[in-house]
């Protein structure tokens, strides 16, 4: 007569049980054997061997969760029962790997709360904290902090990296403010949030607590903040803009030294006449509306050695953040910082000059002659195309 139905139960020994199994077969010590072998091809074997690893997690997670008082540290050595090892037997194997299977689906590892309750939590949802963190998680506990809802959180890289969006924190007080505001202008381009001004504050007025928050979050200042994105401008030329404007400003601010400026307006992208976001170059061309080099030379010669002649979009005064930024001032800063450059401040090109073929105009007589005055006074050479054409 055929069986219809299966009853399995396992059993797992504890304590100094525990030990003795360990010479045995350990999770299949219970099949039939002929002569210390397990007899596979028997039927009365495979129909147990299928209804394993059903029983494997029952009896696991049971055994897992229902010892109410025992401390999570208890609980690990529990996990000698998972059949981690190979088996030479493709039989057992497959019983193996179905546990397996099974087990990435159950929620059984233990994970560490500040409640009385114990949690558990799949494999793939959970992450094991360096031991130092751990220390800054009790040290704020004892200092009255609320750790109660950490565990929501599901992981450190949670907290920090939300869809993709980093999480900023002010490193000096006085730049909260100018920091917030200036990521509204910015921070949808780049994914860059600062928390609120009114949270910075609350976590600056409890220095203990700050510790435990620059693990959660990135704590940065102005200059810090410049150079995140710097990487990030990508080809959005309205956000290059807007950031030229932040770097102005802070700098009027005093919150950028001038080398810092220097050394970011030497890395960050520049827009040209033609609208495109320009990285490498050799050289800055003051844009060509109201420029001396058009009024002199009529075209742009420069272009073939790697000069940007730069977009108008730096002419105009901007409004961002709540701040005005004067254009006149805004092209100074320019000059001094990107080295933006006009005739006769220029190093001339390795090219003739159109203009000069015909009479010039006094104005441009006068323009030419303070030119080469300034190159000599410098000891710029003077190419020989240029010499040339200007004879």
């Amino acid at each position: 007569m055929e069986v219809e139905e299966w009853v399995i139960k396992l059993v797992f020994p504890n304590g100094k049980r525990l030990d003795r199994g360990k010479n045995s077969v350990g999770l299949y010590a219970f099949l039939p054997t002929e002569m210390g072998k397990i007899l596979l091809d028997d039927k009365w074997n495979q129909g147990i061997l299928d209804c394993v690893p059903v029983a494997f997690i029952e009896a696991f997670t049971s055994l897992m969760k229902s010892i109410e008082n025992a401390p999570i540290s208890s609980l690990p050595p529990m996990f000698g029962f998972l059949p981690v090892q190979k088996s030479s037997e493709a039989k057992l194997n497959a019983v193996r790997e179905s546990i397996k299977a099974k087990l990435v689906n159950e929620n059984i590892v233990p994970c560490k709360s500040y409640m009385e309750q114990k949690f558990f939590q799949k494999p793939s949802e959970v992450s094991r904290l360096m031991p130092a963190f751990w220390n800054i998680l009790g040290k704020a506990r004892e200092e009255g902090m609320n750790l109660y809802n950490i565990s929501s959180h599901g992981s450190i890289n949670g907290i920090i990296q939300l869809g993709g969006m980093t999480l900023l924190l002010s490193r000096e007080s006085h730049h909260i403010s100018w920091l917030v505001n200036w990521n509204k202008e910015l921070r949808y381009a780049v994914a860059q949030f600062f928390l609120p001004k009114s949270t910075q504050e609350a976590i600056g007025s409890y220095s203990k607590w700050r510790p435990l928050v620059e693990c959660l979050y990135s704590s940065v200042n102005v200059h810090d903040y410049v150079k995140i994105l710097i990487k990030l401008l990508s080809d959005d030329r309205k956000l290059a803009l807007a950031f030229v404007h932040f770097l102005y400003n802070s700098f009027s601010k005093d919150y950028l030294t001038t080398e810092e400026v220097d050394s970011l307006c030497n890395a960050m992208p520049l827009i040209d006449n033609y609208g495109r976001l320009m990285s490498q170059r050799n050289g800055v061309l003051v844009p060509a509306n109201g420029s001396r080099w058009l009024k002199l030379v009529g075209s742009n010669p420069w272009r073939g050695e790697g000069y940007v002649e730069l977009g108008e979009d730096y002419l105009h005064s901007g409004y961002y953040a709540g701040v005005l930024t004067p254009g006149k001032e805004f092209v100074n800063f320019l000059k001094n910082h990107v080295k933006v450059a006009d005739i006769p401040f220029l190093s001339p090109p390795n090219a003739a000059i159109p203009s000069v073929s015909a009479p010039l105009t006094k104005e441009n007589v006068f323009l030419l002659l303070d030119w080469i005055r300034n190159l000599r006074r410098y000891g710029t050479q003077i190419p020989e195309r240029f010499l040339t054409s200007i004879k």
